[in-house]
Parts: structure tokens; C-alpha cells; sequence
């Protein structure tokens, strides 16, 4: 019997090596007890939670441990942006920028949830704070 499960999870290990050095990465998240393959590049945005990782694609939102960290180093930055030290965001989700207090900016998302993007990490990705200014 533990042969049998050492062989199956050997053989998880190889089929998440795959579909990770792919083109189109994906991670496996778990979803009322089944494990569930995400395109990486579906996320919407992420916040983290501790050790966990909240990640919301469309209406649902699947929990992951991880950090925010490793989850930036395995999505493409030029889709994804790093706006404060526990969420990042798809570019292509942000519906609205507003200029804040203390020269930050709200952060409206095509889902009506707002973030801020903290002077932290304004540097990143400036040429959308361009027309702003």
C-alpha cells in the first residue's frame, strides 16, 4: 500500500512539474476536497493571508499556502502588478486609478473591489501613472 501511494504521488510530482514549465503555467488548488488545475494567468488579483494566499478568479476565490512572493516570481510581470505588500493585481483588471492621500492611488477593480497601491511600490509599472500626472 505505501508503495502504491509513494508511486502515486511520484507521479503528481511529474504531471505538476509539466503543466508548471509549460506555456501557459497553472497551479493545483484544492475545491471541495478535489484538486483543481488554474491558468495562472486567469487570476484576477491575490491577497495574502499569513502563510495563505487568497486568489480571485471571476466569483470564486481558492485558498493556496504560499506567499505573496512566490506567487509574483511565477506570474508574468508584465500582466501582474505588485501594488501593496499583500496584494497583486492583472493589469488588465484594473477598471479605475484615483489619485489618494499621500500620493498613493485607489485601485477600483472591474469586480467593484478597491485596493490601495502604496507609495512602496509606485515604481513599478510607472507608465500607468503617466497620464495621470
Amino acid at each position: 500500500e505505501k508503495g502504491r501511494q509513494s508511486e502515486f504521488q511520484a507521479g503528481l510530482r511529474q504531471l505538476l512539474e509539466e503543466v508548471q514549465s509549460s506555456r501557459n503555467p497553472r497551479l493545483l488548488v484544492e475545491e471541495n476536497g478535489r484538486g483543481v488545475l488554474i491558468a495562472l494567468n486567469l487570476i484576477d488579483w491575490a491577497e495574502a493571508d499569513r502563510n495563505y494566499l487568497k486568489l480571485h478568479i471571476g466569483a470564486h476565490a481558492y485558498t493556496v499556502r504560499g506567499t505573496i512572493e512566490g506567487i509574483e516570481k511565477k506570474l508574468a510581470s508584465e500582466q501582474f502588478l505588485r501594488i501593496n505588500r499583500s496584494s497583486l493585481i492583472r493589469i488588465d483588471f484594473i477598471r479605475e486609478l484615483q489619485k489618494w492621500t499621500h500620493g498613493e492611488y485607489r485601485i477600483i477593480l472591474q469586480s467593484g473591489h478597491t485596493l490601495m497601491w502604496t507609495r512602496r511600490y509606485l515604481d513599478r509599472h510607472s507608465e500607468l501613472l503617466r497620464s495621470l500626472k
